[in-house]
This record gives C-alpha cells, sequence and structure tokens, in this order.
C-alpha cells in the first residue's frame, strides 16, 4: 500500500461542497482509509498467523536438514531430463516432529494438501485422470507407492497448475456426499501421492530446461484432533477447532541428462546441503525459490471457472497464473468462511 493507498476513487466529490472544503474532507478520508487498511491488513494477518492457515504463514521445515520426512522420486530417468514435457512424480509427505512443535501430536483432520515446485509445470494434468495414486501410508512404513487407506472417497476436488497441485477434502459438514469428512492423518503417517504414471491419462508434467538440484515445497493443513480420530464419526469433530498448517521442504532432485544421482554430482556438484565438490562445467542450481514457491501477485479461479461444486476435480488447471500462494489462501479463506 503506497502513500496514496489507491483509494481517491472511492470518495467522489459531494456537488454541494466547495473546493476547498472538499479537499479538507477528501484529506481526511485518505487518511482514515490508509489507517483502517493497515489496521485491517494488520488483523488478518495476525489472524492468519496464529492458526497457519496458509502456506505463508505456516512454519517451514526442511527435510534437506533433516527437520521433516518428505521424498520426491522420478519413476523414470527420463523424468530428470531438462524439458522433459511428459513426466510422472511421486510425493510422500510425513513430519511427526513439525506436527509435535505445531500442539498437533495427535494429528490433523487434513483440509488441503499443497505440492508447490516454481520448475515444474503441472498444467497438462487433470484432476483424478492422471492422479495416480492419493492415500495415507499408516506409520510411513509401506514401500513404493504402496498405500494403507486411499484419499480418493475423502477427496473433494484436485487442481492442478502452473506451479502446483492443491487437493481438497471434505470439510465435518459435507452431510450425504461419499466419504463426505475430513481424512484424519497422524503424525507418523504420510501422504502419497503419485501424478502421472499409473493414472488413466498417464505423464502430464513439464519439467524445467534448466540443468540443477531443486526442492519440492509441500504444505498440509487441517484441525487438530483430539483423542477420538475414527474417521466418519461425527462426534470426533473437534468442538473447538484449531487450525495448523506446516510447509515442507524435500529431498533435493536433481535434472539433468544423468544416468542416476552419482553422476548428477558429478555433473552438477552436490545438492546445497551437501559438502561441495568439483563440478565438470558450472550449472544453474535451484533458485532460492525453489525452496519457497512463487511470489507472483496475479490470481485466477484454479478451475478456470467461478463453480465451486466440481466434485470430480477433472476439469482444466488453474491456468497461467503462477500466484499459488495467493490462491491456496483464499481457496483456504473461502472454505473456512462457510
Amino acid at each position: 500500500m503506497d502513500a496514496t493507498c489507491h483509494v481517491r476513487r472511492r470518495w467522489p466529490m459531494n456537488i454541494f461542497d466547495s473546493p476547498d472544503s472538499n479537499a479538507r474532507r477528501y484529506g481526511r478520508a485518505v487518511v482514515l482509509a490508509c489507517l483502517l487498511g493497515v489496521v485491517l491488513l494488520a488483523a488478518a494477518s495476525g489472524a492468519a498467523a496464529a492458526d497457519q492457515h496458509d502456506p505463508d504463514s505456516a512454519p517451514t521445515y526442511d527435510t534437506a536438514e533433516g527437520e521433516t520426512n518428505v521424498t520426491v522420486t522420478f519413476p523414470d530417468q527420463s523424468d530428470h531430463y531438462p524439458g522433459q514435457d511428459e513426466g510422472s512424480m511421486q510425493y510422500f509427505a510425513g513430519g511427526s516432529e513439525a506436527f509435535e512443535e505445531q500442539d498437533a501430536e495427535e494429528g490433523l483432520w487434513l483440509d488441503t494438501v499443497v505440492v508447490r515446485a516454481y520448475w515444474i509445470d503441472f498444467r497438462e494434468c487433470f484432476g483424478s485422470r492422471n492422479t495416480g495414486v492419493l492415500g495415507i501410508d499408516r506409520g510411513n512404513d509401506d514401500s513404493g507407492t504402496t498405500t494403507d487407506e486411499t484419499l480418493t472417497d475423502h477427496r473433494l476436488r484436485t487442481r492442478y497448475g502452473q506451479e502446483a497441485v492443491a487437493v481438497e477434502f471434505y470439510e465435518w459438514d459435507s452431510d450425504g456426499m461419499v466419504g463426505g469428512d475430513p481424512p484424519y492423518l497422524a503424525g507418523e503417517d504420510a501422504v502419497v501421492l503419485a501424478i502421472g504414471n499409473g493414472s488413466n491419462d498417464g505423464p502430464c508434467l513439464t519439467m524445467t530446461d534448466r540443468p540443477g538440484w531443486y526442492q519440492v515445497e509441500a504444505f498440509l493443513n487441517g484441525s487438530v484432533a483430539t483423542s477420538c480420530t475414527e474417521e466418519g464419526n461425527q462426534d470426533c469433530e473437534p468442538d473447538d477447532e484449531k487450525v495448523r498448517g506446516v510447509t515442507m521442504l524435500s529431498t533435493y532432485v536433481y535434472v539433468c541428462a544423468c544416468d542416476d544421482r552419482e553422476q548428477a554430482r558429478e555433473t552438477l556438484g552436490s545438492p546445497p546441503n551437501e559438502t561441495p565438490t568439483p563440478t565438470a562445467s558450472p550449472t544453474p542450481v535451484g533458485s532460492p525459490t525453489s525452496a519457497g514457491g512463487s511470489t507472483a501477485t496475479d490470481t485466477q479461479d484454479p478451475d478456470g471457472d467461478d463453480s465451486d461444486d466440481d466434485t470430480d476435480g477433472d476439469g482444466p488447471g488453474m491456468g497461467p497464473s503462477a500466484a499459488v500462494v495467493a490462491l491456496v489462501a483464499a481457496v483456504l479463506l473461502a472454505r473456512r468462511r462457510r
């Protein structure tokens, strides 16, 4: 917000006022509007920070530093190649210590899961048709993309966009819907998401054409669970819902025309969290935004329209806008106000 607050057009001149009196009133109005705007923004920011409702206000943990357990794998070697336009990805996210630090040791009733990567374009993917696996690995002890529970029945919609995929789940008041309640995620569990391979429509991701080491950002949020964690039991809905969210950075994954991770180290040097090794030639490494997502300022409807009742999530993705953070925050805020 600049000094003028961009509010001048909101205060039309009254034809019965003299220019001088109107100028004084206008000046006071602008000052008051600016002060009110600052107060409202501060209040909104404080509220968001208090319950970690969106990715920007949620605390961040880095798996590369041993703080969480988020891994990303590419099922095909060609998925690592720069510019690959029919790529696939497998994503595993767990964060027991992060949950404990956020006073959610009993786990969360999931509201939203967001996977963000500024170096991947998700726009050619569509809802469930390109989602091969979406589930929970209880105890985070299964191999590959094996899950103990599918999240498909709990899923309200899946939205793909330029830099992210967002999965929204049913809320407690989704009466009459199959699986119309939020899924429960314990701290020791892991969310498993496979995009591309294994889905009905196959690979759909487009990788960056810049070789380097990159991270994927995972955001999970939901209501803090109590000792009652039985899915489908309406009595388990907390009386005093407290929203918690965590943002978790993955291990580093390489993008280069390399045969394996060792060759990637020889070509790119070591990942940023490891002891540097000589490189064969200078190669761009994922920029700082690889750990924090995009900071774009424009937003639009994720599904390309204004519909809020799409329950199969198979429409087109979020479009060319890179405003993932603002978009997710808006979606989550709208869900809270229902």
